[in-house]
């Protein structure tokens, strides 16, 4: 009978041993998943300029991003400057009306024009993301017919380099003063002055619990249990992909714009009906979309 308890005994403390070291094994696999998913996410912003530990996986748009000062102010100006458009109705500002979001809210061509606030955040550009890399779209903005219509780069260029004043200011900002590179270069020095920040979500991703509602938390766990965060990720939570052959759009700053969708759709809880996922109740379509204004 003892050598029976005592063999009893033996199994029992194997077994329970076999256990804790598939524990110990179990809790090691699960710290270096974390710890390799902290490092994807780290890498990933950094990718886009923004310092994060990657312990989150949502974060706040900075109040800065890193830019040339004098580039900036020159695509600044050249935003808005009508020899880069055939009218001055297709210049950039006129559609991207920085008041207004970055957008128009009349359809042009059937058709919203993207935000520019926190396009530096994207990596696929127009309604169907066939442009990759900001001086190409750019470059196909000026170009197109059905945008500013300015014709080819080069032409611009040279309309340009008959302003001295204009000439000047590349030169200093440029060693080699105004070509079409240093023109590229200097709008998307100026798109990384153009970003939404300060606003509740920002705040909620620095840590300050209170600075969404009730109503807000439940929202954004709306947003997450309904995988909208499959399409919608990244600082500007999309415009990082095409989804059904049509880029997916950002939906920081979302609160600061007058219409929505391509057809200029104003009305912020009747899209979310056409969103995968959109068969909400009214309080959670209430709750949903406070919390996308809260972006």
């Amino acid at each position: 009978m003892k050598q029976q308890r005592h063999h009893l005994f033996t199994i029992l403390a194997c077994a329970l041993g076999s256990v804790t070291i598939l524990i110990g094994a179990w809790k090691s696999v699960v710290r270096h998943r974390a710890a390799r998913e902290m490092a994807e996410r780290k890498e990933f912003f950094a990718r886009f300029g923004l310092d994060s530990d990657g312990s989150r996986e949502f974060v706040a748009l900075p109040k800065a991003l890193t830019c040339n000062a004098l580039s900036a102010r020159l695509g600044e100006a050249l935003f808005i400057d009508k020899r880069l458009a055939r009218s001055p109705y297709r210049v950039c500002g006129a559609c991207h009306r920085l008041n207004e979001g970055g957008i128009d809210a009349r359809a042009l061509d059937g058709r919203l024009p993207r935000t520019v606030y926190n396009a530096i955040f994207a990596d696929v550009f127009l309604h169907d993301g066939s442009v990759t890399g900001f001086p190409a779209l750019v470059r196909h903005m000026i170009e197109s017919p059905n945008h500013c219509a300015g014709g080819p780069l080069s032409n611009v260029v040279a309309r340009l380099a008959a302003d001295e004043k204009l000439c000047k200011r590349f030169q200093m900002a440029y060693p080699d003063g105004l070509t079409e590179d240093n023109l590229l270069d200097a709008f998307s020095q100026y798109q990384r002055t153009l970003f939404s920040s300060g606003l509740p979500f920002d705040h909620w991703c620095n840590g300050r619990t209170n600075a969404l509602d009730a109503t807000q938390i439940k929202g954004f766990a709306l947003f997450r249990q309904r995988k909208c965060t499959d399409c919608h990720y990244g600082p500007a939570l999309g415009t990082l992909k095409v989804a059904d052959g049509k880029k997916v759009p950002g939906l920081r700053g979302l609160s600061q714009r007058r219409a929505y969708l391509p057809d200029a759709r104003i009305d912020l809880r009747a899209v979310l009906t056409l969103m995968p996922g959109g068969d909400l109740e009214s309080e959670d379509r209430r709750a949903l979309t406070a919390f996308l204004k809260s972006l």
